[in-house]
């Protein structure tokens, strides 16, 4: 193990590199583990990497040989005990390959770790693995510039918004002034135009809440060094007024950091820390689609041609424009500012009063501009507004430390606040950024978080697609088409395919009773349990509103969601922003090359979620008429891991001795269950005994449906996959 430290004039940072090499046995490697956790570097850049001869997982080996458990165990303990983070990596899986005594191996051997610092300062960090020349050994480049394939972002609301002193005074001003539209039109029309007002709203008290965090930092420090030079009333008011601004600032940040991550395992454990923000960083990175393999075996890696690649997976599209913009998302740090109700206030009222979904589609639409453009007023950019609070709170610190008079202590006290506002701004982006589900609320603002956060967004990037031919592609308009052939292809419908031999064997089960349960008006207390049964930190949909919104502007807008709700029951046809839904591409293995390697995640408006959730609630009950408990595959209460031990139990106990004997059925789940003929799921509706209006309920929000492509986290302008009523694809 040797390490050299390099000064980077362009960065102005400095730069560790350790070069490793690990002995072959285990217990000679454990002089290697220790070697690495006594020189741990943490205040600078620092990679780690070369041949360890060993490997950290079981999916890092191939062959007959049998690997020790117990090194893998050192060695995962070493990194993750550091921690030092692995960059997502291009290329095949094995650095290393030879020939042992019961034939050819494989494994990983040779990888590049870093510090969180290093993840958070080059969030797009990605490693290669070359072709072997004259060694049995990959090469490995680490590259730490890789393009940006940054666009517009779509409107989120952020839950810091929501400790706002006017937040909720913003939503229902704004609730109030629009059109009085009810049901689900006019849930929508008031949602976007509060959409807008927030928007607005956020950027004047926030702003950039980093920047806002460090700027009361600074005025903190200067506060408190003020008064201890001069301990009078006056600078012990300011220091405590700067540090309750810092504490602000925090909050702010670590509210969003938690948005961000949205880590459900976490539970408020894990405070804004560095391993907080390094998740966010490593899942966004781990997110971004590199290359993609399209139909013909081209392998894109434009963000263009990955772009073209998913619009034609989904449909024979037009070639249009890419669009490039992020779409909105509501944070959840504009909650905790005091405006953030005034602005949804204000926008809600100015929308015109039109009920139903209709309505509250066009609300929303309107609420979402106003957002925008109160978010560059009010919050800014929360980075920088955090870095100035941080000097104002030093500089304030020490006018109070120099001179302790009852001013300089109430402008220390304020620089604190500020600080405090700040850094809370900071930390609800970065817990929103990360959605670590099992941080929640455990890691404070940390370094190695927004490292997660970066990295994550690096490895989920789509830089190139291999097509069926085996040709490479990168430009993002290929890409993007290319995905719109792929799910195009998977979606179509198979007319020709005959089911009602199988629907004859169905029995007529449900009860007109059951009906009248299934359809019934829903009461605007049922409606309120749906809407805080949901995951309020689950990722929005197109209209860019989560649930901590819905949460926390109820009293302005629950009429609204109410009569919407209650007029899909009626049986009126969804609004197309009701249906609208991003189509999120997440990697399903390390190194993803096509369209077949990334599984398809849904992002469908809040709106929506209410229906289905009161009609699952609903068909719940009845589930055990249709469906056997012989037919229950997964116990309420087990976990995935769980189930898996179940099955290698029975698997284990197959030779068991029982009179008729044991069999086992292995079935290909994406054959026999890849996608259902709509048509079909309504004959089966049918057969069972739905009315045809609860059918026309259960079949509204897949008929409804309006899929636009993600492509790292932009959506191409007008490049929905459209006229796909005919094939449900599991996971729906």
């Amino acid at each position: 193990m040797y390490t050299c430290h390099f000064w980077d004039n362009n960065l102005s940072t400095k730069c560790s590199i350790t070069s490793i090499y690990g002995k072959h046995t285990g217990s000679q490697r454990k002089e290697l583990w220790k070697d690495i956790s006594d020189n741990v570097i943490s205040d600078h850049l620092w990679i780690v990497g070369g041949d360890f001869n060993t490997i950290c997982s079981l999916e890092e080996h191939q062959g007959l040989t049998t690997p020790t458990l117990a090194d893998i165990t050192d060695f995962k303990d070493c990194i993750e005990a550091i921690p030092l983070i692995c960059p997502t990596f291009e290329g095949g899986i094995f650095t290393w390959s030879g020939v042992r005594s019961r034939g050819r191996i494989w494994r990983r051997l040779d990888r590049a770790l870093v510090n969180p610092l290093t993840m958070n300062h080059f969030p797009e960090l990605n490693m290669k693995h070359l072709s072997k020349t004259s060694s049995d050994h990959k090469p490995i480049l680490l590259q730490c510039q890789l393009e940006d394939f940054k666009g517009a972002k779509p409107f989120r609301c952020q839950d810091f918004w929501f400790s706002h002193i006017n937040f909720l005074k913003v939503v229902k001003v704004n609730w109030t002034q629009q059109p009085m539209i009810g049901g689900m039109r006019g849930l929508v029309i008031k949602l976007k135009g509060l959409k807008a007002t927030l928007k607005n709203w956020s950027r004047e008290p926030f702003g950039d809440i980093f920047e806002a965090v460090k700027e009361a930092e600074c005025k903190a420090m200067k506060a408190q060094e003020e008064y201890e030079h001069n301990p009078v009333d006056i600078l012990r008011s300011i220091a405590n007024k700067a540090q309750a601004d810092l504490i602000v600032a925090t909050n702010r940040e670590t509210l969003f950091w938690k948005q961000k991550a949205n880590i459900k395992w976490m539970e408020l454990g894990d405070q804004n820390s560095s391993f907080f923000h390094s998740y966010v960083k490593s899942r966004r990175s781990n997110l971004k689609i590199r290359s993609i393999t399209d139909g013909n075996g081209r392998k894109k890696m434009e963000v263009e041609e990955i772009r073209k690649a998913a619009e034609d997976y989904f449909k024979q599209c037009k070639k249009e424009p890419l669009g490039g913009l992020k779409p909105f998302r509501f944070l959840d740090a504009w909650l905790n500012h005091p405006t953030f109700l005034k602005v949804v206030t204000d926008s809600w009222d100015k929308t015109n009063q039109h009920g139903g979904m209709e309505g509250l589609a066009r609300k929303l639409k309107e609420l979402k501009g106003h957002i925008k453009e109160r978010n560059t007023k009010t919050f800014g950019n929360i980075f920088s507004k955090l870095k100035g609070a941080e000097q104002t709170a030093i500089q304030a610190q020490e006018n109070f430390e120099k001179d302790p008079s009852p001013a300089n202590r109430e402008q220390e006290n304020k620089a604190k606040a500020q600080l405090i506002l700040a850094t809370d701004y900071e930390l609800s982006y970065w817990k929103q950024k990360a959605n670590i589900k099992w941080m929640e609320e455990g890691d404070c603002n940390s370094k190695f978080f927004h490292a997660f956060v970066k990295g994550r967004r690096a490895k989920n990037q789509i830089r190139r697609i291999v097509d069926i031919q085996g040709k490479e592609h990168t430009d993002r308009e290929v890409i993007h088409n290319m995905a719109i052939d792929y799910y195009n292809n998977l979606f179509n419908s198979k007319k020709d395919i005959v089911t009602t031999p199988v629907l004859d064997y169905l029995e007529t089960v449900i009860t007109q009773e059951d009906n009248a349960k299934l359809s019934k008006i829903p009461t605007a207390e049922e409606i309120r349990e749906a809407v805080w049964s949901i995951n309020p930190n689950s990722a929005p949909g197109p209209d860019g509103f989560n649930g901590s919104f819905f949460r926390a502007a109820w009293h302005i807008i629950q009429n609204d969601v109410i009569s919407a709700t209650q007029e899909f029951f009626i049986g009126i046809n969804l609004p197309k922003s009701y249906g609208s839904t991003f189509l999120s591409l997440i990697p399903k293995i390390d190194n993803p090359k096509s369209f077949g390697d990334y599984r398809p995640i849904s992002l469908s408006t809040f709106m929506s979620k209410v229906n289905t959730r009161i009609l699952a609630d609903r068909i719940q009950q009845l589930l055990p008429k249709i469906i056997s408990s012989e037919q229950t595959g997964f116990q309420t209460g087990m976990g995935v891991d769980e189930q898996i031990l179940l099955v290698e139990e029975m698997v284990h106990k197959i030779d068991s001795k029982i009179r008729g004997g044991n069999v086992i059925i292995k079935l290909d789940m994406a054959k026999a269950f890849d996608n259902l003929e709509w048509d079909y799921i309504q004959g089966i509706l049918k057969k069972l005994g739905f009315s045809e209006h609860n059918q026309g309920l259960l079949l509204a929000n897949l008929r409804g449906t309006h899929i636009s492509i993600m492509i790292n986290g932009s959506p191409k302008a007008e490049s929905s996959v459209r006229d796909l009523p005919q094939w449900l694809w599991s996971g729906d």
